[in-house]
């Protein structure tokens, strides 16, 4: 069954985002006592995208300009971890294609104040009620197939682009959590030098640090 998932974007990152193809989530410095459940959190989110997912972009708002929602989006591959670039402070990736040809987004007020459909956006409305800095959200299948037909809305000429699994992509440093690690971790790394396929996510009798 086809998930889906929306990750925040600004102006600048959104550009990124298409122009690449590559779909990415800020990681903060590493500092803190809990920069091991920093990362715990950013992988949780990421590892439970798998191929032919659809992701949603929503791109905060700027100025006078309101929030926006871009779509439809399709992940093509396993989300990886990439911080190879000294300027990239996003470095947990993944490789996506379009999966509907959409030209124009539609505003976050007109999705949350739809009266059809509003009810069914609890995931939506409990992350703004929050005010959560998470940078990607599970979407219900509601919620899904809500923003899905809005977007139609607007863009009747719309294509539909169906998947193709030729069109995957293998990905170096694929996200994975390593079961026999079971030491303390060393203090915080920074974000150039961390190596997350080797962080320790159990104590030493096999309990979840978080």
């Amino acid at each position: 069954m086809i998930k889906a998932r929306m990750f925040v974007v600004n102006e600048d990152s959104l550009n990124k985002t298409i122009s690449t193809n590559i779909a990415s989530i800020f990681m903060p410095d590493l500092t803190g006592q809990q920069w091991v459940k920093t990362i715990a959190d950013i992988m949780a989110d990421m590892l439970q995208i798998q191929v032919g997912d659809y992701i949603f972009l929503w791109q905060t708002k700027k100025g006078d300009e309101k929030s926006k929602i871009h779509g439809v989006y399709r992940a093509i591959s396993k989300p990886y971890f990439d911080n190879t670039d000294p300027l990239d402070n996003c470095p947990f990736k993944i490789r996506i294609e379009r999966a509907y040809e959409f030209e124009n987004p539609i505003e976050e007020y007109e999705l949350l104040n739809c009266p059809y459909i509003r009810n069914s956006l609890w995931t939506i409305m409990g992350k703004k009620v929050a005010n959560k800095p998470r940078g990607t959200s599970p979407l219900s299948n509601a919620e899904m197939e809500a923003i899905i037909t809005l977007l139609i809305g607007v863009n009747p000429s719309y294509r539909f682009i169906p998947f193709d699994p030729s069109r995957t992509v293998a990905v170096p440093n694929e996200l994975k959590v390593d079961y026999s690690l079971n030491t303390p971790n060393t203090s915080a790394p920074s974000r150039n030098t961390i190596n997350v396929s080797t962080i320790s996510f159990f104590d030493s009798s096999y309990k979840l640090l978080y």
